[in-house]
């Protein structure tokens, strides 16, 4: 059943039926440091958990990546919009190293 719920929110956030907006209208910005080699990222569809990845960020080799978060299905997790796979999840727990602002 749990699978089904989060399959439900991520299809509409995928839809743009769930927004990332506070009250004050303001988009949060994920920002991945420099330091980190390599990012995983998920798709919609599966659960963001490792050996379910869509592809790989590298936020070191470009001194660190940003991107606006689409929403925020569930704790940790951000769905944002990539050049090169899309919209797709990514795993954010500050132990990470991830700033969400």
């Amino acid at each position: 059943m749990e699978w089904d719920r989060f399959l439900k929110m991520i299809s509409d956030a995928y839809y743009g039926k769930e927004s990332n907006t506070s009250n004050n209208n303001q988009v949060k910005i994920l920002y991945l440091p420099a330091t980190a080699d390599k990012w995983r990222i998920y798709p919609l569809d599966k659960a963001p958990v490792v050996g379910n990845e869509k592809g790989f960020l590298f936020p070191s080799k470009f001194g660190g990546l940003n991107y606006a978060i689409v929403s925020m299905p569930q704790s940790n997790v951000a769905i944002i919009d990539t050049r090169d796979y899309g919209r797709v999840q990514i795993y954010v727990d500050p132990s990470t190293g991830a700033v969400i602002k």
